[in-house]
């Protein structure tokens, strides 16, 4: 787990001030503490840090920021953003443009256990390497050199978030001259709405406004008029990636339980149990920065209610406990402010001009009430109507002072006065009575134009408009659903589904289909008129435009429709609009318009990219033109060259992650003996699965930002680099160079013996960062190693062919750097793992390029869990090895990691569920527990040995849990990566 800001932020000044006194003294803003038997250099030290202190508290207060993306312009010693990271919840990244500082800022950080939540980058200032609207604090100490090296107002405001904060100036200047001298600065490069601060320094204060046209969602139907309409005319068809978070394979439920969002905050609730597992399930509610997906807080509970869930830029009203009452908390801190014990339990909740409305229906009979939401005091109370909701209706909706509601179980339309919740009037719907024994369920599913618009629900046909007026019935309307492709209806279809906009009600009507007979997708989106019920627009879709039903309701906004599968229609013209195939509507709520982006949740599958994402339908301007290969930007040639010569690798090393090409996990070197701890290496953060070649064993700590390579034979660290992001897959070794892909977008090449840089390459098209599940990413990763195949380095950046305008595929000289392939790449698949040999590289079973272009041939059945460091394949324990796809099965079942070394199989698993290995009668491996679970408590993770079918041969106890898919083998020993961030080697007694 990555290390927290705040705790490494002070223990950096525990380091700078070298005495505790010293530190705490700092971390407070006093003056300078005399401790005796300090020496003036350390003494300054301290003072210096005392005033970073100070300057860091000043600019948290001032800028009224205290959590989210800090971006510090002009790194000097790193002193600033430890003080930073100690005053609020941030995650720092820090440019300068001199590479010496920025190495040497790097190694006190790392010295600290600071890297990753604080990271420090080499960059110019004219083009600032974020995605827009991105950052919540940006502070320049030294602007007037700032403004020398390009930095425009243009490229600041770009980069904040609405509603951030630029906090410019210079740091130490006094008095008059330096407030009229940073005035003219600002003056001549364009900064002007501003509020001059003086204190530690003189500075400006600058907050970028909210975009107009952005808007909120606060209820989970809109707002408390209920019409799923959003007033967003930014957010439109996904393309762009601002930011991802969230567990990567969501759990059963497929989808967030509810969402609403406001005040550039995003409020939703998910179960924290992994998809698959046997983890008990729980609602957790999460508070997201809107703009960057930072998080803010979470509080778990066991019932969320989401028709109850209302954000506004200042609380939250929620529910969080099975029967428990309505809660306020605090937006920004998730804080506990109230407690509604008038409205306990309720089924939903309506917020109108600080006035809550909220129903709650138990033994003791139907109670809607009208609360103060400052106070809790109870305003009227309402007895009489049953007003529970109909699925995600509520069946209420409050527009000025009318409350219109339906109760199903009467069949009564009515409308209350909401100021004093006296009846105005009633109307009976015994005409619109199901027939007995019927599934139909009436729902009131939208409210606008002077119209109530009533659907049907279950095995409906219809839908109903009423007068808002005196709720006589004005029209109805038959019309086929959206149907999936099979024979019956889906459960997402639903006549409660549409949405008043621009005047008129919109339907999303489905194709005809004979009885029977599978369903053909969308026919149209049809506008009809409040007050009559005729078609007054027909957007018809092309034939070809096979647009399904989808499990939740359609909503849209002023300029789009988004009907099932998360297709974006134009409200203008009817236009089928393209948006990133990559992404994926979320079940039970689709895609979320709101603060000029659009969200959606994790899916299931591999086929789209995993996460919560917040994404733009407008790239970032400009981008400008994408620069060749050797631009200085793009490539650098380390101070050091490609070994002349080195040893060979053998099959007995574990050259690259899952061993080799096709990620098989199976060595032919064996590992004999029985099993015993030789060497443990302790270094911490979250580490990689390891590779190893020769005497010395790679691996990565991921968010540490860093390849380390140990010796293979003490574990002694014998050098470490840091790259400028993540390093999620293991390095690859191939002629005495060390080759790995970074998230910042770059591919490292050094040399292996001493971790020299021989060059890198930047494969992301530009140096655009969004925010992935915690730190800056490159929009274009490379996440999926290197793969050495036909004498090149090949590797991959990017995320999907349809997001951010595609991915590229490279072949590279190892010793060089020298790019010979490129290929362009706007469909898809998600990048993940490339797989391959001397002939043909993967990017999936189906995305396969050959190594030389001109080469034809019968290309390599490589099973998915090849491409998937989330999944553990089993069919390498098999006595022969097979690419057959259908034999190699995906592996869930409870074990960490799985390899093949020899004629052993080893696996690690817990203690309670002891595996046995066997075949069916195809050759097809399976390990079956042989003793039940028991509690995870007693549990200890362990090596099994397997020599043959049955029972393990041997097992060795683990004293903490492995890395998943951690262990290797090599040279007759086995490696294991730990989550506590060791190395532990174990071997048998010759080794």
């Amino acid at each position: 787990m990555a290390p927290d800001v705040r705790a490494v932020g002070l223990g950096m000044f525990v380091r700078f001030s070298l005495t505790i006194a010293t530190a705490l003294a700092a971390c407070a803003g006093v003056a300078r503490l005399a401790v005796p038997g300090l020496r003036a250099a350390d003494a300054a030290e301290a003072e210096a840090s005392t005033r970073d202190s100070a300057l860091a508290a000043e600019i948290v207060e001032s800028a009224g920021v205290s959590q989210g993306l800090c971006v510090h312009l002009g790194v000097s010693d790193g002193r600033l953003e430890a003080a930073l990271a100690v005053q609020g919840k941030f995650l720092i990244h820090g440019l300068s443009t001199d590479a010496a500082r920025v190495d040497q800022v790097r190694k006190e950080l790392r010295s600290n256990g600071a890297y990753g939540p604080i990271s420090v980058e080499r960059a110019g200032y004219d083009r600032l390497p974020y995605a827009e609207g991105l950052v919540n604090l940006i502070v320049a100490d030294d602007l007037a050199a700032l403004l020398k090296e390009g930095l425009s107002p243009a490229e600041v405001l770009r980069v904040l978030a609405p509603q951030g904060v630029a906090y410019l100036g210079q740091r130490d200047a006094r008095g008059p001259a330096a407030k009229a001298a940073l005035e003219r600065a600002l003056d001549g490069a364009g900064f002007r709405d501003r509020r001059i601060i003086e204190g530690h320094g003189v500075w400006a204060k600058i907050v970028k406004p909210r975009p107009e046209g952005a808007d909120d969602w606060t209820h989970l139907n809109y707002g408390p008029e209920g019409n799923r309409l959003s007033r967003d005319t930014l957010a439109g068809p996904p393309t762009w990636l601002r930011w991802i978070d969230g567990v990567t394979w969501p759990t059963s439920e497929k989808g967030p339980g509810g969402v609403v969002s406001a005040g550039g905050r995003l409020f939703y609730v998910f179960s924290d149990a992994p998809h698959r597992k046997a983890e008990p399930s729980r609602p957790v509610l999460y508070a997201r920065d809107a703009h960057n997906g930072l998080l803010l807080w979470e509080r778990p509970g066991n019932k969320v209610v989401s028709l109850a869930m209302i954000a506004t830029p200042e609380r939250l009203y929620t529910v969080l406990d099975d029967g428990g009452e309505l809660l306020a908390l605090d937006a920004a801190t998730g804080k506990e402010l109230h407690r509604y014990d008038e409205a306990k339990n309720p089924a939903w909740a309506l917020l109108v001009d600080g006035k809550l409305l909220t129903y709650a229906g138990d033994r003791a009979g139907p109670s809607m009430r009208c609360l103060d939401a400052a106070t809790g005091k109870s305003l009227w109370k309402n007895t009489e109507w049953q007003i529970a909701p109909t699925g995600s209706v509520p069946n209420v909706a409050v527009v000025g002072d009318d409350v219109y509601f339906l109760d199903f179980r009467k069949l009564v339309l009515g409308c209350l006065r909401f100021s004093t919740g006296e009846l105005r009037w009633r109307f009976e719907l015994d005409d619109f009575t199901p027939p007995p024994n019927s599934r139909v369920k009436l729902a009131m599913s939208a409210c606008g134009e002077g119209t109530l618009i009533v659907g049907e629900g279950g095995s409906g046909e219809a839908v109903h408009a009423f007068s808002a007026k005196d709720g006589k019935h004005l029209w109805s309307r038959k019309y086929q659903l959206v149907v999936s492709g099979r024979p019956q209806r889906h459960k997402g279809s639903s006549y409660d589904e549409g949405f008043f906009q621009n005047g008129l009600y919109w339907i999303h009507v489905g194709r005809p289909r004979p009885p029977g007979e599978s369903g053909k997708g969308a026919l149209a989106w049809q506008g009809l008129d409040p007050a009559t019920g005729e078609v007054v627009k027909n957007y018809e879709y092309d034939e070809e435009d096979l647009v399904t039903d989808a499990c939740h309701r359609a909503q849209g906004t002023e300029r789009y429709f988004i009907g099932g599968h998360a297709e974006f229609v134009s409200a203008a013209d009817g236009a089928f609009c393209d948006r990133a195939a990559g992404i994926h509507n979320s079940c039970r709520l689709g895609m979320f318009p709101a603060n000029g982006l659009v969200y959606s949740w994790s899916q299931y599958t591999g086929t789209y990219l995993r996460g919560l994402v917040g994404m733009s339908g407008t790239p970032d301007s400009p981008l400008g033109e994408t620069v060749a290969f050797d631009h200085p930007s793009r490539f650098e040639r380390g101070q050091t060259a490609a070994p002349q010569s080195s040893a060979p690798t053998s099959d007995a090393d574990w050259t690259c992650y899952r061993h080799d090409g096709f990620r098989t996990n199976r060595t032919s070197a064996a590992v004999a003996g029985k099993l015993a701890p030789k060497w443990t290496a302790e270094i911490g953060g979250r580490l990689s699965p390891p590779t190893a070649a020769g005497d010395a064993v790679y691996v990565a700590d991921v968010d540490g930002h860093r390849v380390l390579a140990l010796d293979a034979n003490s574990g002694k660290v014998r050098w470490s680099y840091t790259a400028g992001g993540r390093v999620p897959v293991p390095p690859t070794i191939h002629g005495g160079l060390c080759l790995f892909g970074s998230s910042d977008g770059w591919v490292y090449c050094l040399r292996s013996d001493d971790g020299n840089l021989v060059w890198r390459f930047r494969g992301a098209r530009h140096d655009r960062r969004i925010v992935v599940r915690g730190q800056l990413e490159s929009a274009w990763p490379v996440e999926g190693g290197v793969l050495i195949a036909g004498g090149q380095a090949w590797f991959a950046a990017g995320r999907h062919g349809t997001v951010d305008g595609g991915t590229d595929l490279y072949a590279a000289d190892p010793a060089t750097g020298r790019i010979h392939r490129h290929e362009h790449i706007t469909d898809g698949p998600v990048l993940r793992l490339l797989a391959g040999d001397d002939k043909f590289v993967c990017l999936d079973p189906r995305k396969v390029f050959s190594v030389d272009a001109a080469e034809r041939g019968s290309r390599p059945r490589v099973p998915d869990g090849a491409f998937d460091r989330e999944v553990i394949d089993p069919s390498h324990v098999a006595p022969a090895p097979g690419n057959d796809a259908k034999a190699q099965t995906l592996f869930s079942a409870p074990f960490r990691a799985l390899v093949k070394a020899g004629d052993s199989a080893f696996a690690i698993g817990r203690s309670g569920n002891v595996p046995a290995l066997s075949f069916d009668s195809k050759g097809k491996p399976t390990l079956s527990a042989l003793m039940p679970e028991e509690s995870i408590a007693d549990q200890t993770w362990q090596v099994f040995e397997y020599t043959a079918a049955g029972p393990p041969a041997q097992s060795l106890a683990l004293d903490s849990m492995p890395v998943h898919d951690g262990l290797i083998a090599a040279r007759g020993r086995l490696y294991v990566a730990m989550t506590d961030g060791r190395i532990v080697c174990l071997a048998g007694d010759d080794r």
